[in-house]
């Protein structure tokens, strides 16, 4: 976790966790509804930085997936500063 505003105002400041996601998808609908629902479930502003979704070889198994997803997220949250000192999510 990296703090996002260098000042905080008060008491409180933003920081910002990188998290990246691996993920097998029968559709790129998949990703989408994914990612969708870690911005309604989480309790932080979730910023996508990349995704990259790449075709994967095809295979007699299609439940496995058709594509890979890559994707670098920040899960950015509003903290008391002195208690993210030294903390990590």
């Amino acid at each position: 976790r990296h703090a996002l505003d260098k000042t905080p105002v008060g008491a409180l400041g933003l920081y910002a966790s990188t998290m990246k996601l691996s993920a097998r998808l029968l559709h790129e609908e998949d990703l989408i509804r994914l990612l969708d629902d870690l911005r309604h479930e989480a309790r932080a502003l979730i910023q996508i930085r990349r995704c990259d979704v790449s075709r994967l070889p095809r295979t007699d198994n299609a439940q496995r997936g058709n594509l890979q997803a890559e994707c670098v997220i920040d899960w950015i949250t509003l903290s008391q500063a002195d208690q993210a000192k030294g903390s990590s999510p």
